[in-house]
């Protein structure tokens, strides 16, 4: 999105699941390649990760095994 206007709208087409909306593009995958043609900023988990020209998203599923104490 360009601007606010379109943000929202962008948003609100999720929200409504229409996918079929200028600018979203909707697929499964489980895993994602996109080479940019110049550096954007990206993060990690929500922090800073640099910027890159390139970003590989992976689905890592069932990945995390968590133990935990019974009460």
């Amino acid at each position: 999105p360009k601007n606010k206007i379109e943000l929202v709208k962008v948003f609100d087409s999720i929200l409504k699941k229409k996918y079929d909306q200028e600018g979203i593009y909707y697929f499964k995958s489980k895993h994602l390649k996109v080479d940019f043609e110049e550096d954007v900023s990206w993060t990690l988990d929500g922090e800073f990760g640099g910027n890159a020209r390139s970003a590989l998203i992976q689905n890592n599923m069932n990945k995390v095994t968590l133990l935990l104490p019974k009460k």
